[in-house]
């Protein structure tokens, strides 16, 4: 009887040290870790090296040479709380609070790279606008396209998982223009901890704990801004494009609707908000590619002269694999119709001005 008293002593010791709770805060004297050195990913760099240390992973050997010389990559020169880190295991072992702003299609390779090294005590948020599609573990194979919280939950131990989403050019980021975001993540620390980070005179930030709209507002607004960027390539003037990205704001609810999203987080700044940015200025790389296209240039052209990921094509090409038989997405169907079998772009207009529908907005009923 004693030794039944001891071991259940011993166990409740085990379980007092096992299930020790996490810690809702970061270490800051650590920094932060911001992996791609693209131009949107220096942006951030720069936002958070503003009242924070940071660290930089670039996974290209010239940049380390270029930073040393200059401070400076893709013509923008870094603040000096940043250094750059050319060791990614490194990186996630001396940086609680991990910022992946890498395209979609390199997040397998990175995954695969730090899930040895990542563990449940660290924080991610990550910045990326598009879908996943893995065949890396033959139980996915039928898992529509993961999003990047998604995909980290299935393939690493780390739970408190974020994004940062919103109207946010990196270029106007740059100048210091101001701007704003939201943080969405279903742990309020991840939303505590980037409000703290981001948050700046002139960077507001707001939460948001439905992550996955968050994520799928970011993700779906990309095929949309190549269409906005068609009708200004074929001179249809503000009206028709405000037309158009009405029509289309139905049309991406009511795919997140049928993932289990609601509208509501479409309203915001994820949604609406990077919309009437991305949906209007040259500066986005969705947007000046529906411009192109609809002055006679083919994909392969405007592919090889684009430095930075077009996520609107992949997310094009996802959404009509999964949803081609619907009748409820006919702006993505002739979008991808338009890209990839070369319609005439002049065939976008017929879909949003033969749109039918007794409710205006639909999407709120």
């Amino acid at each position: 009887m004693a030794n039944c008293g001891r071991k259940a002593c011993y166990f409740f010791i085990f379980i007092r040290i096992k299930w020790k709770p996490m810690s809702t805060t970061y270490n800051k004297d650590m920094g932060v870790g911001v992996i791609g050195a693209g131009k949107f990913g220096l942006a951030l760099c720069n936002l958070l090296a503003e009242k924070h240390p940071v660290k930089l992973y670039s996974r290209r050997q010239e940049d380390v040479v270029r930073f040393e010389a200059s401070r400076q990559l893709r013509d923008v020169t870094l603040h000096d709380n940043v250094t750059l880190e050319a060791d990614l295991e490194h990186l996630c072992n001396t940086c609680e609070v991990l910022i992946p702003a890498i395209p979609s299609d390199n997040y397998p390779e990175l995954v695969q790279a730090i899930q040895h090294v990542i563990n449940p005590g660290h924080f991610v948020i990550h910045a990326t606008k598009g879908f996943i599609q893995s065949n890396a573990n033959p139980d996915t194979q039928s898992h529509r396209p993961f999003t990047v919280s998604e995909y980290f939950e299935q393939f690493t131990t780390v739970r408190r998982i974020g994004m940062i989403a919103g109207p946010n050019l990196s270029h106007e980021i740059h100048q210091g223009l101001p701007a704003g975001a939201v943080i969405g993540s279903r742990f309020n620390e991840v939303i505590t901890i980037g409000k703290e980070l981001f948050s700046s005179d002139r960077f507001q930030v707001f939460g948001s704990n439905d992550l996955l709209a968050i994520e799928l507002a970011g993700i779906l607004k990309n095929y949309i801004a190549i269409g906005a960027g068609i009708t200004e390539g074929l001179k249809l003037g503000s009206n028709a494009r405000s037309l158009y990205i009405t029509r289309a704001l139905a049309e991406i609810i009511y795919i997140a609707n049928r993932l289990g999203v609601s509208s509501t987080s479409f309203l915001g700044l994820a949604g609406v908000g990077d919309l009437m940015t991305t949906c209007q200025s040259p500066l986005s790389r969705n947007f000046t590619v529906g411009y192109r296209i609809a002055k006679g240039e083919n994909i392969e052209s405007i592919i090889k002269d684009s430095i930075e990921t077009i996520e609107g094509f992949k997310t094009l090409k996802l959404i009509h694999n999964e949803w081609r038989y619907t009748s409820r997405i006919p702006i993505a169907q002739v979008l991808h119709e338009i890209l990839f079998d070369q319609k005439d772009p002049k065939s976008l207009v017929d879909v949003f001005m033969k749109a039918t529908g007794e409710n205006d907005v639909e999407f709120a009923l």
